[in-house]
């Protein structure tokens, strides 16, 4: 096998052995929640718009599932993380659920290290996966148990909707005001902080990630900053601010983060505040069927849960 090949390998093993040790399967803290649309949201075949301005997704179920890319060249590794949190432990296609897919997680370490906001790749197609493949992380919010006949792909993104004319139909939609992509996003993907900011960061990070009511308007307003969520228009960035990160210390040489990657047992801590997009509607120019921004804290440590437990 050539030295430059990328071997990568899933810590199944490593999974195996964490449950046999006892570890707590799927257990975390923190919250997610925040403003959600859908087009034909149904439950019962009611067919009815749902709009939600005070989601929760009550979650109960944290798992991450690394992946090690073995390339001799430590520079050149790209190991990754997917992380899954659920209202249940049910598969992600039963379950509402926040998807995180860290692409590179050495940068995403030296951003930690850093104390650097990270924004998501607004790169998407109809399959969900960026023609990037390096790109730091990207985010999926699945609505399958709330709104079950929504198949809507939302996909974190800082790409505009506004109300216009419908396309080939009568009446007005929610639309990209460009289509297709690439369009140029409206806002950056995180806005520009302070180093009171940082510090409020910073104090959010060392305070209770179970408590939504003392801190949602807190991240809101840091990682949210001039977002819109409306009738008429949908903007907002697509940003998150780590906390924990493995083993990657504050304030660590950068050329130490070559290479790095999770293990099981690692613990990942992290505020976040997403404007979600429908992908289909996004790639195509069509009407949006769904749309949502959300805020979150979440904190646990890297262990999968089952083997049931398919990833993305």
């Amino acid at each position: 096998m050539s030295s430059r090949s990328h071997t990568r390998c899933a810590l199944t093993f490593a999974a195996v052995a964490a449950l046999l040790a006892g570890c707590p399967a799927g257990q975390g803290e923190g919250w997610v929640g925040g403003s959600v649309y859908v087009q034909n949201c149904s439950t019962s075949g009611d067919s009815l718009d749902q709009a939600q301005d005070n989601y929760e997704l009550n979650a109960t179920f944290f798992a991450g599932d690394p992946v090690l890319d073995f390339n001799e060249v430590v520079a050149e590794r790209r190991s990754t993380v997917t992380v899954r949190v659920q209202e249940t432990s049910n598969r992600a296609e039963e379950s509402d659920g926040l998807v995180l897919q860290f692409g590179d997680v050495a940068a995403a370490a030296r951003a930690f290290a850093q104390r650097q906001l990270i924004g998501a790749s607004s790169c998407f197609d109809l399959s969900g996966r960026c023609a990037s493949a390096n790109s730091v992380y990207r985010a999926q919010f699945n609505l399958y148990n709330s709104c079950p006949s929504n198949r809507s792909l939302l996909t974190a993104s800082t790409h505009e909707i506004v109300r216009g004319p419908a396309p080939n139909a009568p009446g007005e939609c929610l639309l990209p005001p460009v289509a297709p992509p690439p369009a140029q996003p409206a806002l950056a993907a995180c806005p520009t902080l302070s180093d009171a900011d940082r510090a409020a960061l910073d104090k959010l990070c060392e305070g209770d990630f179970n408590d939504r009511a003392a801190n949602e308007a807190e991240v809101v307003r840091l990682l949210g900053q001039g977002s819109v969520f409306n009738a008429d228009r949908t903007v907002g960035h697509a940003c998150l601010y780590l906390c924990t990160f493995g083993e990657a210390q504050r304030g660590q040489d950068p050329n130490e983060l070559l290479g790095f990657h999770f293990d099981y047992g690692d613990r990942l801590s992290a505020l976040f505040y997403l404007n979600f997009v429908d992908a289909r509607a996004m790639t195509l120019g069509e009407c949006s069927r769904a749309r949502a921004q959300i805020a979150g804290m979440i904190s646990f440590e890297m262990v999968r849960s089952r083997a049931a437990q398919s990833f993305p």
